[in-house]
């Protein structure tokens, strides 16, 4: 991994994605307290803009880097994945930097359109507001946006999260079989010890077998006698 790696680009575009829907959770956290406080006041102290459309406005915004991170994530497990299965290949591959920015760059449009019928059936419009006795900019929601929201609730929120879970579940799995075939060959090739311990046995052997070879006879032939000696 290297700074122009595709790798690389692609955490600092998951930190980057993250770093979005933070700054829309931040802005909705801060929207519901501008909203308690005017309820807390009895509406005696009040925001120019509405503070419930507001936080409405950005818990909707915020599916898309969301949606977002949820697909670059899934694309770096398969990377992780494939880099620990095909070491050499992958290395091979030309995942560059330009092709990491192509790749989010479609994940951009398939999170801005799966949310974007719902954003356009919202908006944030002037209204008079009875217990205010003035007008401010406040939410509007059309009547279809429900249904719509539900069609898109079903692909996007629970289907799609559930497919991505499983594609990562599967790479964690596979990730751990190579793993573990991995350090068994290491750990039977590289262990000095077992490659000692198969070595004196080896010479332990072949000494042994020299001796039983070349050992003298337990009884050498007796010592030949005056009386044998003559013939």
């Amino acid at each position: 991994m290297g700074l122009k790696d595709g790798v690389t680009t692609s955490f600092m575009l998951l930190a980057m994605s993250d770093t979005l829907y933070l700054i829309t959770v931040v802005s909705r956290d801060a929207a519901f307290a501008f909203m308690v406080s005017e309820i807390l006041s009895d509406y005696k102290k009040w925001y120019p803009v509405e503070p419930y459309g507001v936080y409405i406005y950005f818990g909707n915004a915020g599916r898309i880097p969301y949606v977002l991170s949820y697909l670059i994530t899934t694309m770096i497990a398969i990377l992780r994945c494939l880099c620990v299965v095909w070491p050499i290949r992958f290395k091979s591959l030309a995942f560059s930097k330009k092709l990491a920015i192509a790749l989010v760059s479609l994940f951009i449009f398939v999170a801005v359109m799966s949310y974007l019928p719902v954003l356009l059936l919202m908006d944030m419009t002037f209204q008079f507001d009875t217990k205010l006795n003035t007008s401010r900019p406040a939410l509007w929601m059309s009547p279809l946006r429900e249904k719509v929201k539900n069609v898109i609730w079903t692909a996007r929120s629970a289907v799609l999260p559930f497919i991505t879970q499983v594609i990562m579940i599967s790479c964690v799995v596979t990730m751990n079989k190579h793993l573990k075939s991995s350090y068994r060959f290491r750990h039977l090739h590289d262990n000095p010890s077992l490659n000692s311990i198969s070595y004196l046995a080896t010479l332990t052997f072949s000494n042994v077998f020299r001796k039983k070879t070349f050992q003298q006879p337990k009884n050498p032939s007796p010592e030949l006698t005056g009386k044998d000696l003559q013939v």
